[in-house]
């Protein structure tokens, strides 16, 4: 065994070295021993990152540190839909005012004076559905803004908030648009969450929205007089009233697609695992209309906050 005492190198004899071996040593002798066996100008940079990190070690850097860049991607299922239902709204839908196309006065007057009138809509034969139908959108976007105000808006490209609040007052006018941008969060945070959240993360909260649905229904089984009587009644509104029709539209487009944000929040909250190819049969009888999002805000597993 030999010693170099300029450098403090150990050479272990042995009778065969490869030359690669060799040509490392070579180069890694430096007047640090401890580098000695490690490329001059590698060494150098460990040595700069080691200074500047205060310490021997070299800072870890984590994905979370860096700041995540928002990309926009337009859903192009939902731009379809959209596109779609604001083509009936304005172009197709029976009973369009041709001076607005927006909304007929007909139509507000049947809203005010009828339907949002309880003495009418339970004493006259012909309103249960368009009743139903309209109080409908009371719990639907309550449902929807309880699924995507989870999500940090931060890591979206649209804020939800403004979407949600719209969405009680056009339904899918607001929601679907919102869905184009939407971006999928495989996580939330709990710690986030606002009052409202919170409260339906217990047992209580969900409870809410469990008598709002009873008493709509109770009220349509009130003003529901004879079953041929009804259908007429409803089926002749549809052919001559812009809002029933695009109602009805509505209400069967945010019924659909809630499955997008419904399967996330079970996926988030473990109720289905991501690579289960029946996540969409488990998840099937909470896309019941109406019934269905209720009773899966009201039993699904609750977050600890």
């Amino acid at each position: 065994m030999m010693s170099d005492a300029k450098h403090n190198i150990i050479i272990m004899p042995r009778r065969r070295c490869s030359l690669g071996w060799l040509t490392l040593i070579a180069l890694g002798i430096t007047t640090n021993p401890a580098s000695c066996f490690v490329p001059s100008r590698l060494s150098q940079k460990l040595r700069a990152r080691r200074s500047q990190s205060g310490s021997g070690y070299i800072k870890a850097t984590s994905k979370d540190d860096t700041p995540k860049k928002k990309t926009l991607r337009i859903n192009p299922l939902y731009t379809g839909l959209a596109t779609a239902e604001t083509i009936f709204w304005y172009c197709l839908a029976p009973g369009i005012d041709p001076d607005s196309r927006w909304f007929n006065s007909v139509d507000g007057e049947l809203i005010t004076q009828c339907l949002l009138n309880p003495n009418i809509v339970w004493t006259t034969p012909g309103y249960a559905f368009s009743s139903l139908l309209l109080n409908s959108f009371l719990i639907l976007p309550a449902v929807w803004s309880l699924l995507l105000l989870q999500e940090d808006p931060k890591d979206q490209i649209l804020p939800p908030l403004p979407f949600c609040l719209a969405g009680f007052l056009v339904g899918g006018g607001a929601l679907v648009p919102y869905m184009m941008f939407r971006q999928r969060q495989p996580r939330v945070n709990p710690a986030s969450f606002s009052p409202v959240l919170q409260a339906f993360e217990s047992p209580a909260g969900p409870v809410c929205l469990q008598a709002l649905l009873v008493l709509i229904l109770t009220s349509f089984a009130v003003s529901f007089s004879d079953w041929n009587t009804e259908c007429q009644a409803f089926a002749d509104r549809l052919q001559s009233s812009q809002f029933t029709s695009l109602a009805l539209l509505d209400f069967c487009l945010i019924s659909i697609v809630i499955v997008d944000p419904l399967l996330d929040d079970a996926e988030r909250r473990g109720y289905v695992l991501p690579a289960d190819r029946n996540r969409l049969a488990r998840i099937s009888p909470f896309l019941v209309p109406l019934i269905g999002p209720v009773a899966w805000i009201s039993i699904r597993p609750k977050y600890k906050v």
